[in-house]
């Protein structure tokens, strides 16, 4: 193989090595020379890590010498090939078209990259908390367990849970509402416009109307506490507050007799007796349309044209016309920061009594409900039990509802249900304080439209203690009126008060029985003292009732003894009328007459018991009924048949509409 030039080694040719051991050459020094396959980038050698060439090719460059005898070339003239032993060799030079990387530096830039996006992940993306507490421990924490028994909310739920999971949990709202008063309307001027038992209603039930006592120092004295021997056993002071506040422990006797002259006080009393029955017994008091003061009328000069009982009732009740200081005989502003050693005994007895500061007190809670506790029912005041209740969960009433409707169904405030067939007078409720008697009479109603002898209810009469012994009395519309210790009222829609009772006759409420939907609504609400709450429904010949209390001692009758136990099955209406069915004794009758007791005979019709039950309801009724003390074989079968109630259609043929 020839060449055209020769490579001396002194005229610059560069040389590497021999071509046995592989050596590579780049002559001139301008190219590229890679020694025993390295490169370099200018990095100082760094790039070997990452990176090695691609592409190589090899091609024959110039001559270099490499050692005597070791070529294949002998240097003349011209170069040329002799095979071994020549002096010269053509040198081998290599060129890379391009670089890529190494695989164990694509391996470390994949896991440089995962390892990154788990940061970022860690970072970014929130870790989900473990839930505070278990299901079960919130709901044991719950006052309500708002999905036990909500397949049966509107008959089986209490007042208090209804609202409670209808606010928390939008369950049990009724769509329409018989409550006594609507805590929304008159908000803006709740404390001037409110009645007193609105203003107790909606604070125990929405929290709204509640009278805030910055100090609480507004009842020093448990009036109730040690009134046996009140004369020798209280305080001066204590005598004066309760006095003045509860009408005990009064030395003299009271100003006025607010029962004498009832019936025709808004004609008869003087101005000064209504307002202090009003403010003490809470009778004579007018309504807001017609209040007994105008206290926007002559203000601009109500010091000189005032009178003097007109500035006592425009300042406690519109905060109007109220006395300064230069005219009462203490302030009790001044010095009150040191009043238990700056002020007189007299100053601080006045002031307590007017202006509830300085009352020596041996605690700063109004109630200690811990005293009396075991004894709380019949031994707290109303104040104490709500305060207790809501502050501390003590003393908290339970309220229940009962209703009888129809020839009477009778559901009981513990949510048991039977028949009540039998005619005469009966005892809805019965205890010490709260009396409620019912008479059950047959009517044409049952007479025709089922060819029975049973009996559907005519009236009710409210009574007992807790209204001063006043008799309230409702009949139906054909028969029956409305009455006020035996005297009519509310002959037509409007109200009127008996004892401390408020009697509302209007158009409002929710029917008891949808039946009778189609005829005009006649409905009595009463709101009468201890939380009882009376809705009667008046038709032509019989009324329906539902009666919403609280719990009081020793309660019993017809609607239950309210202990929180329903009873299953035939118990309920074998145990009332074994204690009811022999009506109501002659010393204890509300009525002003009696009406013969009548334990019915005939047999339900088969309206009423479906003939595909009544030989099986005949069989246990036979064996249940045999030994039963005033429940009769009908009303057994009543209780066993799913009752009937009429369809509007029904009642409608039946009274001829």
């Amino acid at each position: 193989m020839a060449y055209v030039s020769p490579v001396p080694s002194r005229s610059g040719y560069a040389t590497v090595g021999g071509v046995g051991g592989g050596g590579v050459a780049v002559a001139g020094g301008g190219g590229m020379v890679a020694a025993g396959g390295g490169f370099d980038l200018g990095c100082g050698g760094a790039e070997n890590l990452c990176f090695e060439p691609s592409g190589m090719q090899a091609s024959e460059g110039n001559w270099a010498y490499v050692g005597s005898g070791r070529g294949n070339y002998e240097r003349v003239q011209q170069l040329q090939y002799v095979g071994a032993g020549g002096d010269y060799d053509k040198e081998r030079v290599i060129t890379y078209s391009g670089w890529k990387c190494r695989t164990c530096c694509i391996c470390f830039l994949i896991l440089l990259l995962l390892v990154g996006l788990g940061i970022l992940i860690y970072f970014l993306v929130p870790t989900p908390q473990p839930p505070a507490r278990e299901e079960s421990t919130n709901r044991a924490t719950l006052p309500f367990d708002c999905s036990a028994g909500f397949w049966n909310w509107e008959k089986a739920w209490s007042f208090e849970k209804k609202h409670w999971c209808c606010d928390h949990q939008d369950k049990g709202c009724s769509t329409t509402t018989s409550l006594p008063y609507d805590c929304a309307a008159g908000y803006y001027n709740w404390q001037a416009g409110w009645s007193n038992a609105k203003k107790y209603w909606c604070c125990a039930h929405f929290n709204k109307g509640c009278v805030v006592v910055t100090q609480v120092v507004s009842k020093p004295y448990e009036c109730s506490a040690g009134l046996s021997n009140w004369e020798n056993g209280w305080s001066e002071g204590k005598k004066m507050w309760c006095c003045a506040k509860e009408n005990l422990g009064c030395t003299t006797s009271l100003p006025y007799d607010c029962s004498a002259g009832f019936s025709n006080w808004q004609a008869g009393w003087s101005m000064d007796k209504k307002i202090w029955c009003c403010e003490h017994k809470n009778m004579g008091c007018h309504t807001t349309t017609s209040l007994p003061y105008d206290c926007n009328a002559g203000f601009s000069n109500w010091q000189i044209g005032w009178s003097f009982n007109k500035k006592l009732w425009c300042c406690r009740h519109q905060y109007k016309g109220c006395h300064t200081t230069t005219s009462l005989p203490y302030d009790c502003d001044a010095g009150f920061s040191n009043w238990q050693q700056g002020w007189s005994m007299s100053k601080q007895q006045w002031c307590c009594v007017h202006t509830q500061r300085g009352c020596i007190t041996t605690t700063s809670l109004p109630y200690d409900c811990d005293a009396g506790f075991s004894n709380w029912q019949a031994g707290w005041s109303a104040a104490k039990k709500a305060w207790c209740c809501t502050h501390r969960t003590r003393g908290c009433e339970r309220t229940g509802s009962c209703t009888l409707w129809g020839d009477p169904h009778i559901f009981t405030f513990d949510h048991s249900r039977l028949v009540f067939y039998s005619e005469g007078d009966f005892w809805i409720v019965k205890s010490d304080r709260v009396k409620i008697q019912g008479r059950f009479q047959a009517t044409d109603w049952t007479r025709k439209h089922d060819n029975t002898d049973y009996s559907s209810m005519t009236g009710i009469v409210v009574s007992g203690s807790f209204i001063q012994n006043h008799k309230i009395e409702i009949g139906p519309m054909g028969s029956g009126q409305i009455k006020c210790n035996g005297l009519e009222i509310l002959h037509e829609f409007g109200t009127a008060r008996c004892g401390d009772g408020t009697i509302y006759y209007n158009q409002q409420g929710q029917l008891v029985d949808s039946a009778m939907a189609f005829l005009p609504h006649r409905v009595v609400h009463m709101e009468l003292p201890e939380k009882v709450i009376m809705q009667v429904n008046r038709w032509p010949n019989f009324i329906n009732a539902k009666i919403t209390m609280p719990q009081v001692p020793g309660q019993d009758g017809v609607c239950g003894d309210f202990n929180g136990v329903s009873k299953q099955g035939l118990q309920a209406g074998k145990e009332l009328h074994a204690k009811f069915g022999y009506g109501v004794t002659g010393g204890e009758l509300l009525f002003p007459n009696s009406i013969p007791l009548h334990i019915p005979a005939k047999s339900p019709s088969s309206k009423r018991c479906d003939p595909a039950k009544r030989q099986k309801a005949e069989a246990i009724c036979h064996q249940e009924a045999a030994d039963a003390v005033g429940w009769s074989f009908a009303e057994c079968l009543g209780d066993v048949c799913d009752p009937h109630s009429s369809t509007a259609e029904e009642m409608k043929a039946a009274l001829g509409q």
